[in-house]
């Protein structure tokens, strides 16, 4: 995908030269990726041209219906594949409307791309408008911002950010003029010079260890404390992708540690007997009990965000070391008392060995069958009692049928909000990849844009998405990009004519509930006339009258509007509800 221009050499030949554009996509195809998500700007019209005309490269750029579900679709899609996410984005107002998906895709620490024109060079006004403080905004947004301001810099800088994304490092986003991408940049093979396309080092634990020193102190820390109850080893999202299993389990044998999981990851090592389930806000009772009763914790590739801490009461009483390959998210959201930069498997080998040398060994002493025993006994099955109503269905017993009739090999993506809960409870996964919660920014509405973003990632792997009435509304639009895309995607939205996380607190508050309830539209029907099949849900009657279409991966979208009755709440908003989680 050459552009002649007439610029003759001292041959009397035509100089070779591309356009911005044009190594943009070539760079895009050497690094491998595939999709990328857009809405048509202005600025992006000739890059979207020259895609499609690119007979040599297989890049499929996704045309959404709003900006910020570009990011998000991006966002999901790096999510549940071992890829680079792209999103390309117009200027001005277009960048604008990305703010909670790039926040959240950044809080997440998700391998995205954004790539985000902005006026040609020569323009000191918008005759459009669209001008505003774009690099500020930015720059208050990510971490790793690459502005190109010449033609000199333009390769440079895409060369440092796929870096960056390679080092697991996103998102990433690099700001380009729209003349650049438009005009000729020089050489044809300036991007061959540098790392792009090339095979990266392999980022696992051999390559990230610890700092000696630091593991010392922490096995210091263990001597010092007094251990009356079982240590923790809780276990993140980086303990499953770093492999950390093995090196984990021989730890916690040495230790005789309880293992506990973040929600992200509450698949990883669930056969282990001593593993009693995931921590936070939504954990699982008996496994909150064995964190905060705790008195040292070792905490690996986990952020330790508010929800897996419950607000910090889960470690306010231990003496903690936290452990990941970020050092951004060290120390985070708050204090420990060691943070140490490492990886999941390197740091328990690594602490496994200095507890060893110091003859350190308390196999014998937590561990028994009577533990393990109390660690596996099943959760208290919720059984409040709630008036019927025959015009909505109970929320427990909806999601509970669905998880019998849904595919067994799914995707399953919810949105936050009170509904969060029940598909916690009891919607089963596998896997961690998985399983996405976009909860990073607390933001609702970005569940179905993520979740299309990774059905385009696993081409035919059906993909559920749940979400709220009021979070479908804020992305409805998107459910025309599905139904394009002609993805298998099925979407439950659990409708209780409320916001309903708002209104299940104002219940219980002095004064009235009535602002959080908003009468919601007739989803079924507006779902047939964006192209995908709606069904409205009152019973579970109603859902086993389409067993079959849940069974399998759909041919076009799927809508079920969930009438459910908005006074069953969730245990952890139920203030009549005894929980040891909180």
């Amino acid at each position: 995908m050459w552009t002649q221009y007439g610029s003759q050499s001292a041959l009397g030949g035509y100089q070779l030269t591309m356009t911005g554009n044009e190594s943009l996509l070539e760079m895009l195809n050497a690094e491998g990726v595939s999709t990328a998500f857009s809405l048509l700007s202005e600025e992006l019209m000739n890059l979207t041209m020259a895609g499609a005309d690119d007979a040599d490269g297989d890049l499929t750029i996704v045309q959404t219906r709003h900006e910020q579900s570009a990011v998000a679709m991006a966002d999901g899609y790096t999510r549940v594949r071992d890829d680079v996410g792209v999103a390309l984005i117009g200027r001005g107002p277009a960048i604008a409307q990305t703010g909670t998906a790039l926040t959240t895709a950044y809080n997440h620490g998700s391998n995205v791309l954004v790539v985000v024109a902005t006026r040609p060079r020569q323009s000191f006004t918008d005759e459009l408008n669209k001008g505003f403080r774009q690099e500020s905004f930015i720059e208050s947004l990510v971490d790793h911002f690459y502005v190109v301001r010449d033609e000199a810099t333009f390769v440079p800088s895409f060369a440092e950010a796929f870096r960056k994304l390679h080092a697991d490092s996103g998102p990433v986003v690099v700001q380009v003029p729209w003349d650049i991408l438009d005009g000729e940049l020089g050489e044809d093979d300036t991007w061959r010079d540098t790392t792009i396309g090339t095979e990266r080092p392999d980022h696992t634990s051999a390559a990230l260890q610890p700092d000696r020193r630091k593991v010392n102190r922490a096995a210091s820390l263990y001597e010092e404390c007094s251990v009356s109850n079982p240590p923790v080893i809780l276990a993140g999202a980086g303990a499953v992708k770093d492999d950390a299993g093995e090196a984990i389990s021989a730890l916690a044998e040495r230790l005789n540690a309880i293992i506990v999981t973040t929600m992200q990851s509450r698949t990883f090592l669930a056969d282990h007997p001593y593993m009693p389930g995931f921590v936070g806000g939504l954990g699982d009772p008996t496994a909150n009990a064995c964190l905060r009763d705790s008195n040292f914790v070792l905490v690996l590739g986990a952020s330790l965000n508010d929800h897996t801490t419950d607000q910090g009461e889960l470690l306010k009483d231990s003496v903690t070391v936290h452990v990941d390959v970020e050092p951004a998210h060290l120390e985070r959201y708050d204090r420990v008392d060691l943070s140490i930069v490492g990886g999941a498997a390197a740091m328990a080998e690594a602490f496994d060995a200095e507890l060893a040398d110091r003859d350190i060994d308390d196999a014998g002493r937590f561990w028994s069958d009577e533990l393990a025993a109390r660690l596996s006994e099943p959760e208290q099955v919720d059984s409040r009692e709630f008036s019927a109503n025959p015009r909505r269905v109970d929320p427990r017993a909806l999601l509970s049928e669905l998880d019998s009739l849904l595919p067994e090999e799914r995707v399953v993506v919810t949105d936050t909000g009170h509904l969060t809960g029940w598909v916690i409870d009891r919607i089963a996964v596998t896997a961690t990849d998985e399983f996405i919660w976009p909860m990073d920014f607390g933001s609702i509405g970005l569940g179905q844009p993520i979740g299309i973003g990774a059905a385009h990632a696993t081409p035919g792997k059906p993909v559920v998405v749940f979400c709220g009435d009021g979070g479908f509304q804020m992305s409805l639009q998107e459910l025309n990009t599905a139904v394009r895309s002609d993805l298998p995607l099925i979407v439950v939205i659990v409708n209780d004519d409320a916001l309903g996380a708002e209104y299940q607190r104002m219940r219980h508050r002095d004064g009235s509930a009535e602002p959080a309830l908003v009468d919601a539209p007739d989803f079924a029907t507006i779902a047939e006339g964006f192209g995908a099949t709606g069904y409205t849900i009152r019973s579970t009657e109603d859902l086993a009258a389409i067993d079959e279409d849940l069974s399998r991966a759909p041919a076009r979208p799927i809508v079920l509007d969930c009438k459910v009755d908005q006074r069953v709440q969730i245990p952890a908003f139920d203030p009549d509800h005894e929980s040891d989680s909180h």
